[in-house]
Formats: C-alpha cells, sequence, structure tokens
C-alpha cells in the first residue's frame, strides 16, 4: 500500500539519497547536489514554507515531488504559490499512479494552506499525467543562444565556420560587444555582491511595467543567487549611484561551456538602453571566462515566461509575459516589424484599450537587447520548454482573487467560473 507524507527536515537525509540515486540513473547533471541544496530549497526560502511530497511502499521511499514557494505579483494581488520539480518514482513503481498520487496529496495540502496555484516546467513525457490533474498549458519557452566566437558571426553572415575567415569571424563577435562597454550613457556596470534597500526601490520601481510576475525584493534575490550552494555571477547597473539594473548568469550544469542567463531586471526609464549595457558587458565576462555560448529562454512571442524555477533546466528567471496562443509568432525581426505594422496599423483602438500584460511586453527591455546582441532564436518545438500551471480550489468556492488578476492579464483559462480543481 502505497502512502504519501509532507516532507519534513528530519526526512532530508533520506530523500537526498533518494534523489542522488534516481539523478544519476537518469543521467541528470544534479546527481550532485546533497543535503544542504536541498535544505537550502525546502526549508531556507524566505517566500514560504515547502510542501514537497514523499510516496511510500511501507517503509521504502519510491517516489518524490518538490514543491517550493514562490510570490506573484499580479497587479493588485501577490499571492504565495508553489514551484514543483524533481519529480521522481522508481521505475517499478510508475505504472501504479504513484505520480498522481503524489500530485493529488500536493493539491490538498495547496487546499489546506490556502495556495491557490502551482506551476511547473516538466519533461514532456509528465504533460499528461499533469493535465490529468487539471494542469492548464500556459505557454512554451524557446532558447535564444548567442554564440561567443566566429560561429556567431558566421551564423548572422551566412557563412560556415571555414578556415581561412575563422579569425576574421571571431574579431567580429568580440567586436559586435563592445559598444555596450564603450558607451556608458551614465550607466556604470559593477558585480553585485549583495541586495540592500535600493533593490527592494528598484523593484517598487519596476513592478508596474509587469502585469504579473515573481517578486523580487531583496529577500527573494539574496536567497535566490547568494544564499544557496550554488554560483551566480551578478552584475548591478547604477546611474548616479542609484541601483536601476541587475543580470544574472550561470554556468550550465548539463554542457560546460555554456553560460545562462537567467535573470535581468530593470529600472522603467531608459530600461531598454541600461538591459542593452548590463547584457553586453555579462557577454564580454562570458567570453573571457572561456565560455562558448550564452543561452536564455523566452516565449515565441519576444516576452517573457510569467513564472519561474530555480531546479528546471535550462532554468530561469526571466519573468512576465503574455499567456500561449494557437498562433504564437515564431520571433525575430521579421514577426517584430508586422506585429508593429499592426500596432500602427490600428492607433485609434489601441488609444482606447487599457493596457495589459501582452501590450506592454511590446516594449520589452530583454528581447530588444538580445536582439541587438545577436541572440539567435532555435524555434524547434522539440526544444522549446513547457510551462503548466494547476488551480488549486474546490467545486463552488469563491475563486481566488489570483485568478481574476491572471484573467485582467491575458490568461482566459483563469476566468471566473473556469476553474474548477484538479
Amino acid at each position: 500500500m502505497v502512502r504519501v507524507a509532507t516532507v519534513t527536515p528530519a526526512m532530508l537525509g533520506s530523500v537526498t539519497r533518494f534523489l542522488q540515486q534516481e539523478q544519476r540513473l537518469a543521467g541528470s547533471p544534479w546527481a550532485d547536489a546533497g543535503r544542504d541544496y536541498y535544505a537550502w530549497k525546502f526549508f531556507g526560502n524566505p517566500c514560504g514554507p515547502s510542501l514537497a511530497q514523499c510516496a511510500y511502499a511501507g517503509t521504502e521511499l519510491i517516489g518524490f515531488l518538490g514543491a517550493d514557494a514562490r510570490r506573484l505579483w499580479a497587479a493588485p494581488h501577490t499571492s504565495v504559490v508553489m514551484h514543483t520539480g524533481d519529480s521522481y518514482v522508481r521505475e517499478e513503481h510508475r505504472p501504479s499512479g504513484v505520480y498522481l498520487r503524489l500530485l493529488w496529496a500536493l493539491h490538498q495540502a495547496c487546499l489546506a494552506a490556502g495556495i491557490p496555484l502551482s506551476y511547473a516546467r516538466p519533461s514532456r513525457s509528465l504533460i499528461p499525467l499533469l493535465q490529468r490533474s487539471g494542469a492548464i498549458d500556459l505557454a512554451r519557452l524557446q532558447p535564444w543562444v548567442r554564440p561567443l566566437s566566429g560561429a556567431w558571426a558566421g551564423a548572422r553572415l551566412g557563412l560556415g565556420p571555414c578556415a581561412p575567415v575563422r579569425g576574421a569571424l571571431n574579431a567580429l563577435s568580440v567586436l559586435s560587444t563592445l559598444p555596450a562597454t564603450l558607451i556608458s550613457g551614465g550607466i556604470r556596470i559593477e558585480p553585485l555582491s549583495a541586495f540592500g534597500r535600493d533593490a527592494d526601490h528598484l523593484w517598487r520601481r519596476a513592478r508596474p511595467a509587469h502585469g504579473a510576475t515573481l517578486v523580487k525584493d531583496r529577500s527573494y534575490l539574496t536567497w535566490r543567487y547568494l544564499s544557496g550552494p550554488c554560483r551566480y555571477q551578478i552584475l548591478g547597473a547604477r546611474r548616479g549611484g542609484e541601483l536601476v539594473g541587475f543580470v544574472v548568469t550561470t554556468g550550465c550544469r548539463d554542457r560546460a561551456d555554456t553560460c545562462e542567463l537567467v535573470d535581468l531586471l530593470v529600472a522603467p526609464e531608459g530600461g531598454r538602453f541600461i538591459a542593452y549595457r548590463l547584457v553586453g558587458e555579462a557577454l564580454r565576462r562570458a567570453r573571457k571566462s572561456g565560455f562558448a555560448r550564452m543561452r536564455c529562454q523566452l516565449t515565441g512571442s519576444l516576452s517573457h515566461t510569467v513564472f519561474t524555477s530555480p531546479r528546471t533546466r535550462p532554468c530561469s528567471d526571466l519573468c512576465v509575459a503574455e499567456p500561449l496562443k494557437g498562433n504564437q509568432p515564431s520571433g525575430g525581426l521579421s514577426a517584430l516589424i508586422s506585429k508593429q505594422a499592426r500596432i500602427r496599423g490600428s492607433k485609434a483602438n489601441a488609444r482606447q484599450a487599457p493596457a495589459t500584460a501582452a501590450s506592454r511586453n511590446d516594449a520589452d527591455p530583454l528581447p530588444y537587447a538580445l536582439r541587438l546582441h545577436g541572440f539567435l532564436v532555435r524555434a524547434n518545438e522539440a526544444e522549446a520548454v513547457p510551462l503548466l500551471a494547476a488551480p488549486h480550489t474546490v467545486r463552488g468556492s469563491p475563486p481566488a482573487p489570483l485568478y481574476q488578476a491572471l484573467a485582467e492579464h491575458g490568461w482566459q483559462q483563469f476566468r471566473i467560473g473556469d476553474t474548477d480543481g484538479a
């Protein structure tokens, strides 16, 4: 008989050994994550308590579903939500529905704690099971990649990596990021070793430009990027001594030659230029550190994903976006140009329409900076990462304010009356 229990600090030792063994069998680059990592992730989180679930057959641990808290700002509400990941079930027990039992236990725990939503970026094999439990398909994350060598210049110019021009292409790749480092515009870029009150002030200034995003105050940023066992490179942008933006990068565990851009936040005043400077400096430092490429992930509509995860690879904290639609533009300059033409052709309607998350993302500084720095969009559907969310409610109960806020920001799946629980 299978029983499910919420993970407590006393269970961390057995949970760590179970996850290390399963990740080693799966070939995961996180197989070396130790007890300190899971203690930080599940029990050091300032956003709220963990609701991670364990499944047992007798006394044997046979399944695990991680769930750690985040705070989600969806104007005008801030709600605690759960990010789920680290899902493993021993192979011999998978046909018996252990994963669905774990999902149901998490649903019940979220109901008891008053948590309205959980989200995941799962492997494709888990999508049908998540949908059976009531999860909603929200978005697809497309990888954007910027090679840091002549391969970038060759791709931009339509040239192959032939030896006679490789040196020139490498030089061109280096020169392409020079303007971002030479044109200061009154912005000073420097490493950040701590997040203080100025980070809270930056968050309060940047928040109104986003329809829905994770709360990025100093307590979250300190926990996420400075307190844990993982190492991140953090660059801050200052204007007249004031913090006006930051960018976070880290080396990828699954590819040693690749650097990941995982977070960026800028002040609304001059945000595009600040993002351009930050990404340019991050590229320069990544190249100097010996990385061959930098990557990040955005939705196909050139905006960011609404949710975030520190564990699902490739990780990305690039927040705020419009929902998944049937006909998403594939990205790139042609989609942007046609989008702007449609906007110019309907100025009168646009002036009368209320601002939404989707319309605000037209001026999103990060995709703007990535395009200027030559990031290439990989539109291969097989490389896109799915984003799913599960509402936690009971049929007949009043809908959580978060659902209405998300619906008003473009996610029609959360329209009141459409969410009846898992």
